[in-house]
């Protein structure tokens, strides 16, 4: 199983391998709930930009999580039928900067579990929307805020090699580094210093997570069982540090396999439903950056499984999280094949 992975993505990687857009994946119906999705979030945005229900109303993840998903249908700052909403939501996340330290986005007043989250969340959306940005000054505005942050999360790395829930938090674990992970590296394609030793010792701590008998990844480095979110996270995060070993990486996509939507016998596992769409957010990157086979026997399964699971044909309600972050988790998802958000070029 491993052997075919390494052929695989050294195909992959072969000089002028072309990734064409994949929209025979996008069916009719699938649009149609995507422009639903998209149109309930669109009349649900607030009037400072944010999204966010109930006790994440105003949260910085969530509004970023949101804003991901209308770059992802191509919907650019002032650009697209949802452009107003999204420069809107551009102009929030700066607006929640704190100088103390500087660079570090949250709102304190918008419960989450953890504001290294709305970073992680944050910097990847600024880093996606300032490819698209047109207006000059916004755009200059955008960079010198991502400048901050990557310096800011590049200051918090800790000792483990990792990040957790605060800037100054000494320990790690390998869901919020994986956020930090994709972020650093989104900022990295627009052109922000990321020194390439940050990567590395990530690469380094989320390797340390990995169960050496399953090959899928724990929380953190000691103890703990795998599971189908944290593992999915990890394998995405390896492959933004450019880490696709076949000791690690390959064992965690084996280990993946295990929780294919197709898969009838699929292996049982709660934390599947806890943060459903936590893990199939990461799921659906770890097999898109995997290469076009692996994602085209995924993809069509998540999808059909999203599609179902609609509440009023306009969105999700899935998991621990609110509405709005399981509608744009989803929406995300279901536009992969159409290859929009910059962060996602392979």
């Amino acid at each position: 199983m491993r052997h075919s992975w390494s052929i695989l993505l050294a195909l992959l990687c072969l000089p002028g391998a072309v990734h064409a857009q994949k929209k025979d994946l996008i069916t009719k119906g699938t649009q149609k709930a995507i422009d639903a999705g998209l149109k309930y979030l669109a009349k649900e945005q607030a009037v400072d930009g944010s999204w966010g229900t109930n006790q994440y109303r105003g949260n910085v993840a969530v509004t970023s999580l949101v804003g991901l998903a209308f770059l992802s249908g191509k919907h650019h700052p002032d650009q697209g039928d949802h452009g107003k909403g999204v420069t809107k939501a551009v102009r929030y996340i700066l607006s929640t900067e704190s100088q103390n330290p500087a660079g570090y986005f949250d709102n304190p007043k918008a419960a989450f579990h953890g504001p290294m989250y709305g970073q992680g969340f944050a910097v990847l959306f600024l880093a996606d929307a300032h490819g698209t940005i047109k207006d000059k000054e916004l755009k200059t505005v955008v960079k010198d805020a991502l400048d901050r942050a990557v310096k800011l999360l590049v200051l918090s790395q800790n000792q483990e090699g990792g990040w957790r829930y605060h800037p100054n938090s000494k320990d790690a674990d390998i869901s919020v580094t994986a956020c930090q992970v994709v972020a650093l590296r989104a900022a990295r394609d627009q052109g922000v210093d990321v020194p390439k030793k940050t990567l590395e010792q990530a690469a380094n701590y989320i390797k340390r997570c990995q169960d050496p008998i399953s090959g899928g990844f724990r929380y953190m480095t000691f103890g703990g069982a795998p599971g189908f979110a944290r593992n999915a996270a990890g394998l995405t995060a390896l492959n933004r540090t450019g880490a696709k070993e076949d000791d690690v990486f390959m064992k965690g996509m084996d280990y993946l396999q295990k929780f294919h939507p197709k898969k009838k016998d699929a292996a049982p596992d709660a934390a599947v439903m806890i943060h459903y769409s936590y893990g199939h957010y990461y799921a659906a990157k770890a097999t898109w950056w995997a290469g076009d086979k692996t994602f085209d026997a995924w993809y069509p399964g998540i999808r059909d499984e999203l599609l179902a699971n609609r509440k009023n044909d306009e969105r999700w309600e899935q998991g621990l999280m609110c509405t709005h972050y399981s509608t744009a988790a989803a929406l995300i998802i279901l536009q992969m094949p159409h290859n929009h958000l910059p962060s996602m070029k392979r």
